[in-house]
């Protein structure tokens, strides 16, 4: 039987550095995991693809500290990086390829933010042909303003994505291994 692939969108420093715009106040537990997923994925022998937004603007910049991975999430010698600058990973061809050759398997993703980059790379695989499963529990959704905050911004995004892809968590996966 076919290996699962986990796919980890944006899991940057951007996300997690105080005062950065993207700055995720109630991120923490999702990044744990999306740590424990990693590790499962790792220890499993999973394809594993790191998606990773770099542009040459004031957010995510080429080569700048904040766009550099959360520690411990730097791709591995036999894992994928795919670079994008737009918000679906699909928008780099490498990413289609390599989905397309492990669209056979189950297919989780994670990552930041859920109202942005999974949202749109899930859509974006739906109109491929290809089944992605989000894990809501190891993403999060940045707030869009000051009047909506991030758990209830995740929560309905995580239902408007039910409606594209599967939804599970951590603890559903780790039950199946």
């Amino acid at each position: 039987m076919p290996q699962p692939t986990l796919v980890l969108i944006d899991i940057q420093k951007e996300y997690f550095t105080k005062g950065r715009p993207f700055y995720l106040n109630g991120g923490a537990d999702s990044l744990e995991n999306a740590r424990t997923l990693l590790a499962l994925a790792r220890k499993n022998n999973w394809n594993i693809i790191h998606v990773q937004h770099l542009n040459d603007g004031e957010y995510f910049p080429r080569g700048g500290e904040t766009s550099q991975f959360v520690e411990g999430f730097e791709p591995q010698e036999n894992e994928d990086l795919v670079v994008k600058s737009a918000l679906s990973a699909y928008s780099n061809p490498q990413f289609k390829d390599l989905i397309e050759a492990n669209k056979q398997q189950e297919i989780y993703v994670v990552g930041y933010g859920s109202t942005m980059c999974c949202l749109a790379t899930i859509i974006t695989g739906v109109s491929n042909g290809h089944k992605l499963t989000f894990v809501k529990d190891a993403s999060w959704a940045k707030k869009p303003n000051d009047a909506l905050e991030e758990r209830p911004t995740h929560e309905v995004m995580s239902a408007v994505l039910a409606i594209h892809s599967k939804v599970t968590t951590t603890q559903e996966i780790i039950d199946k291994v």
